[in-house]
């Protein structure tokens, strides 16, 4: 089944009824519906841009024009919806090439300390000083930045000088990825030899829609090696040969030995999904398979003072058992430099292969009285804000026509130590409570019921404290 793309559902999400919103793009808005219908991946995408943007005015709203500057305002928005992913992110703007041109325009972007005869003064000594000295540019990449417009990823030097331009077919939605801690393209020195190397998990435009390929280019723009994520994948004897396509790549550090581990998760969509581990060269060391899609993936420390791989999403297994409440939120904590070899989750056995003590940590976050009181819904996670002090994780659910979500604030030993509901979901309580299908409040009671039902993984069952996973 192909997916619909994430600018398409963006305009369904914020304007639904229109007949407009997809004639650029050659689908019907009733094409849109009946696919969601029948597509778990593209309603949790929907759910998530619908939350995004229900945050997003809920924000703006709470911003008072009377007390508060242009500048405090725009700085209380960025605290509250930019994530630290999220605040590197760089739209590319052309700037000069010459040496003269690159020194005005900098005294430009400083007015405060250039003032204009300034500027006339630098101009002549940069004039004088290009005449004495030819110009060398820096070619080792440093920053991306994003062309929307024309679909492309621009790597440019500490300068921000553009070196080479990387056609992509998802630039366009970058943005809504970022907030997602989706990170498709990444600049590292994968190799430690001083320059970095342009790592992209997205599709060229000369690659079949929703490929899976990792291309991974040396400093000069040469490829240096590909990966394809292992498919089809077979679980409990049903086979799952859709393409799988990645979500985000990232380079941690290998804990024992200091070298660099490529970190890329990939799914159909929706189950199965895996974590692929390769090393500087592009050689495999590992893939970690789990039923249930975990399309978020970042970094974090725990109380170890140790930098750990979180993947965040959905399990399926009780789904695939066709129980009445399937999808649950969870995330998993992962030590890269352990998963060695095909493994499985050791809390969605079916995949026929050994688990590893790689998998640390399986956290499931319980369901709130909206879910069981949806007639259909999809629950997921993903990282809600990057705190110093704490872990942030929300969980997400939706049934197409509403959402709702729940930020749980977990410490560095990954004890709970909060439950908060959106102003939407208050909205979407509200209204079920309404219609005859809850009676709760959502009150500090009820968060407190939520925080109490957070579970943890042992290896064989669930326990209501931090619990590292024994893998028997």
């Amino acid at each position: 089944m192909k997916h619909i793309e994430e600018h398409i559902l963006e305009q369904y999400a914020l304007n639904p009824d229109s007949d407009a919103i997809t004639q650029s793009d050659g689908i019907t808005k009733e094409y849109i519906e009946q696919h969601l219908a029948e597509c778990h991946g593209c309603r949790e995408t929907l759910e998530r841009i619908r939350t995004f943007y229900t945050n997003l005015n809920t924000k703006l709203e709470s911003i008072s024009e009377e007390s508060a500057t242009s500048t405090q305002s725009i700085a209380r928005i960025e605290e509250h919806i930019i994530t630290k992913e999220h605040s590197d992110l760089q739209f590319y703007e052309e700037l000069p090439m010459t040496f003269l041109g690159k020194v005005i325009y900098s005294a430009k972007r400083h007015p405060v300390a250039a003032g204009s005869s300034t500027i006339a003064l630098i101009a002549f000594v940069a004039a004088f000083y290009l005449i004495l000295t030819p110009a060398k540019m820096d070619t080792n990449p440093d920053n991306l930045a994003y062309d929307e417009d024309n679909n492309l990823v621009i790597i440019r030097n500490k300068e921000y000088e553009p070196l080479w331009k990387f056609p992509a077919q998802t630039v366009r939605d970058i943005n809504m990825k970022y907030v997602f801690s989706s990170k498709p393209f990444l600049l590292s020195d994968i190799d430690n030899d001083g320059k970095k190397e342009f790592l992209a998990s997205a599709p060229t435009v000369n690659d079949n829609n929703n490929s899976s390929k990792l291309n991974v280019y040396d400093d000069d723009n040469l490829l240096k090696f590909e990966y394809v994520p292992n498919s089809p994948v077979t679980f409990r004897e049903r086979n799952y040969a859709e393409r799988f396509f990645s979500h985000s790549v990232d380079v941690m550090t290998n804990m024992e030995n200091g070298e660099k581990l490529i970190v890329l998760n990939s799914s159909n969509g929706r189950s199965p999904s895996i974590l692929s581990v390769l090393n500087s060269s592009g050689e495999v060391l590992g893939e970690f398979y789990h039923f249930g899609n975990l399309s978020v993936m970042f970094r974090d420390t725990l109380t170890d003072g140790k930098e750990y791989l979180f993947l965040a999403g959905t399990c399926d297994v009780e789904e695939f058992e066709k129980k009445k409440y399937s999808s649950y939120a969870v995330f998993v904590v992962i030590d890269p430099s352990k998963i060695i070899g095909e493994i499985e989750s050791s809390h969605t056995p079916g995949f026929g292969l050994p688990t590893s003590p790689g998998e640390i940590y399986y956290v499931r976050l319980p369901l709130s009285d909206i879910d069981l009181a949806s007639d259909a819904f999809r629950a997921g996670a993903l990282k809600a804000s990057q705190s110093n002090n704490a872990i942030i994780i929300r969980a997400m659910s939706g049934d197409g026509s509403k959402s709702w979500d729940f930020d749980y604030t977990f410490d560095r030993n990954l004890v709970v130590q909060a439950v908060k509901a959106s102003d939407g979901t208050y909205q979407t309580h509200e209204s079920f409570k309404k219609s005859g299908k809850i009676v709760s409040t959502i009150d500090s009671t009820y968060l407190n019921n939520l925080k109490r039902r957070v579970e943890y993984w042992d290896g064989k069952r669930w326990q209501s404290n931090p619990t590292v996973i024994q893998h028997f």
